[in-house]
């Protein structure tokens, strides 16, 4: 059986995975600048990557994935639990609790934003799947930041 580790694949490139494992085509990676889809083209002039560019690392990509996922956790954590816990223990009242969740909204909202802009500098396979999920938090941001500025204008 081929390993991962023999076919160059950036994600299982320390194991003995299967190749099938793989989600990253070795191949159309090292043929250079692919063919892009004109839905590509728009998402990368929004993103403000450059049509033409080779792709990046795909390392990259879910390096920035996971910083992403750990900032939003962390968020979530702090906005969810730790306040509404902690909160009336340490007398954290009034306009702390909205201003953090601004502060960690901006935060994560940042952090989405250059994961899916890194996701399409490597032409990653899951980029317009991560694209959704990465769109419906951001909205579900915008909305919880929304709400905590008119918690904090009241």
């Amino acid at each position: 059986m081929t390993t991962a580790a023999g076919s160059g694949c950036p994600m299982h490139a320390a194991s003995d995975e299967a190749v099938a494992l793989c989600p990253v085509d070795a191949a159309a990676i090292a043929a250079g600048t692919p063919e892009r889809s004109a839905w590509d083209l728009r998402a990368r002039r929004v993103l403000r990557l450059p049509a033409d560019a080779p792709r990046e690392s795909l390392l990259g990509a879910n390096n920035a994935f996971a910083k992403s996922m750990w900032i939003s956790a962390t968020r979530c954590l702090v906005t969810y639990v730790a306040l509404p816990l902690l909160g009336p223990l340490v007398g954290l009242s009034g306009v702390f609790g909205p201003v953090l969740g601004i502060v960690l909204s901006l935060v994560s909202m940042t952090a989405i934003f250059f994961s899916v802009r890194r996701f399409f500098a490597g032409d990653h396979p899951w980029r317009w799947r991560y694209s959704v999920i990465g769109g419906g938090v951001f909205i579900l941001l915008i909305v919880q930041l929304f709400q905590d500025a008119h918690t904090l204008l009241s």
